[in-house]
């Protein structure tokens, strides 16, 4: 989960894979409701998870929020899919997949506490290929995944790529915007820290097309971390995109994956 320095960090489960400020405390907080939401256009992505948030000195272990009523509504169909928890905490999307240009609501309503947020998913960009590249550092030589894609012409494109290492999806946050790249071809070495990349490993990522909102959720983090190339939120800011005073995102995103076996 999202360990917000509080510290909650959201790790999605079978993939993995944004405007109220949240403060930071490092010190004691009150307990907050952490709500983790995707929706995408994968037919086995889509989830909500809530937790509640807990002190930064504690264990990383989030009590799951079983009694919540959650749902998900694409606003331009009309089609609404009430969820049903799965494990404690959890509640999956399982009538509505995600089409690029949609726009999606989630509602939360948590005893008499209500919690929403909108999402568009946006276009569709391939993941044309996967690779790797050797880095040498002082203290030995490091093996990383290399994401290739083109960026469309039109700007305002984002992106949160995610390493898969053997099947494990990383911890590590990491996302780019178009600024610099928009229209090009694009070569994307991607820095992650949280593995060690080993040969014989098999290695998947996956590149989800986000909303601007997301980004800079994800980039707020990745500050945290110290393992961004971006530049823009403050890191004790990490923005989310849910009213009524919930931590965390709800995300409509499009998802693409290629896989390199390390020789």
């Amino acid at each position: 989960m999202l360990r917000y320095c509080m510290l909650f960090v959201g790790l999605l489960s079978s993939l993995t894979s944004c405007v109220d400020v949240i403060q930071l405390d490092l010190n004691r907080t009150n307990p907050a409701v952490v709500i983790e939401g995707r929706i995408t256009d994968q037919d086995s992505m889509n989830e909500v998870r809530i937790t509640q948030s807990v002190d930064f000195d504690h264990a990383n272990e989030f009590p799951p929020i079983t009694n919540a009523q959650v749902a998900v509504r694409d606003l331009t169909t009309g089609q609404t899919d009430s969820l049903h928890q799965s494990f404690p905490g959890v509640y999956p999307i399982t009538k509505l997949t995600g089409v690029p240009g949609h726009r999606y609501q989630l509602t939360v309503t948590i005893g008499e506490k209500s919690y929403s947020a909108l999402a568009t998913m946006p276009p569709r960009v391939e993941l044309d290929q996967v690779s790797y590249t050797t880095d040498n550092r002082l203290n030995g030589t490091s093996i990383r995944t290399v994401a290739t894609y083109t960026d469309p012409a039109a700007p305002g494109n984002y992106y949160r790529f995610v390493n898969y290492q053997n099947g494990l999806a990383s911890r590590t946050f990491f996302v780019r915007s178009d600024a610099f790249i928009n229209g090009n071809r694009v070569v994307q070495t991607i820095r992650d820290d949280n593995i060690t990349i080993q040969p014989g490993d098999t290695m998947a990522v996956d590149m989800q097309c986000i909303e601007k909102a997301v980004f800079e959720y994800f980039n707020g983090l990745a500050q945290l971390q110290g393992d961004n190339i971006n530049q823009g939120v403050s890191p004790t800011n990490p923005p989310g995109n849910l009213s009524g005073g919930a931590l965390g995102y709800f995300s409509a995103h499009t998802v693409a994956r290629r896989t390199v076996v390390i020789p």
